[in-house]
């Protein structure tokens, strides 16, 4: 896998690899383990924030209630201003929306400021470090490396099983690696905002910057008939979608784990049966 993905989808040539190496000899990071990033929880609930258009509906009160547990951010959804996210995880592909991420982080730079990037083996093997690539991380950063996890796989079309989730619950997508990256970290309540796969939107459609990338990715939806996000939709091996998936795991996190899902507001993602944070928090 590591010459693999090196040789065929490393972010940036070897010869700027190697100055870029050169050139950040003296830049300062800190790195961290799946263990010593402990360090940073500072509660037993943790916010997995996704960039669906649902974040527009949280109010002041939720942010507060936010800001007083610690955050998990995929992709652009550092974005959200009110949000300063306690670890980030990017998908980091050689693919046309990089100069888009880039331009996001440095719009994003302070939300980020103080959080920990946390970059697996693959991106590793794609050249995504603080030396070799620092557009993909803030000044000085704080990074946790860890190695990918095998995903769960099924032989067919079964409901999950305790022994499936017992191996992993990395399954399908990024949020799904993210909860397998919380349970590590031993959260036990986890609450999915902006997580709104049953709508191709999001809530940045609005910003000037972000502009350019939405109509891109929306163009490219309505050409290829894309209707749904590709989570909703069998796959391949991934026989099951992403709510019955999120079902299955919040039940056995209540019986092996005495942990619990949320969603965080009432409307997103309609046919995960999970609780809704914020209704206890009124």
């Amino acid at each position: 896998m590591a010459i693999r993905e090196n040789t065929q989808n490393r972010l940036i040539p070897y010869h700027r690899a190697i100055y870029n190496y050169f050139k950040n000899w003296g830049l300062n990071y800190e790195t961290y383990t799946l263990k010593t990033v402990k360090q940073f929880i500072t509660s037993d609930t943790v916010f997995i924030v996704g960039t669906g258009p649902s974040l527009n509906r949280l109010n002041k009160h939720h942010f507060k209630i936010i800001a007083q547990h610690d955050s998990f951010a995929i992709n652009y959804a550092f974005l959200k201003k009110e949000i300063r996210p306690t670890y980030l995880q990017l998908s980091l592909e050689k693919a046309w929306n990089l100069e888009h991420t880039v331009k996001a982080l440095e719009q994003g730079k302070e939300q980020v400021r103080d959080s920990v990037f946390f970059s697996h083996t693959k991106a590793l093997y794609r050249m995504v470090h603080p030396k070799l690539t620092p557009e993909f991380f803030s000044t000085n950063p704080k990074c946790c490396f860890y190695r990918l996890p095998e995903p769960l796989q099924l032989e067919k079309a079964r409901p999950f099983t305790k022994t499936d989730f017992d191996k992993s619950v990395f399954y399908r997508g990024t949020l799904t690696l993210v909860l397998e990256l919380v349970l590590r970290l031993d959260y036990r309540n986890i609450v999915l905002l902006g997580i709104d796969p049953d709508q191709l939107a999001y809530f940045f459609d609005d910003y000037t910057f972000m502009q350019e990338y939405c109509e891109k990715l929306y163009g490219t939806w309505k050409k290829t008939g894309i209707t749904t996000h590709e989570s909703l939709v069998p796959k391949g091996n991934k026989y099951h979608t992403i709510d019955i998936y999120l079902n299955a795991l919040n039940k056995y996190l209540l019986k092996q784990k005495q942990a619990r899902l949320y969603l965080g507001l009432k409307g997103s993602l309609p046919l995960a049966e999970l609780p809704i944070f914020f209704d206890k928090e009124q």
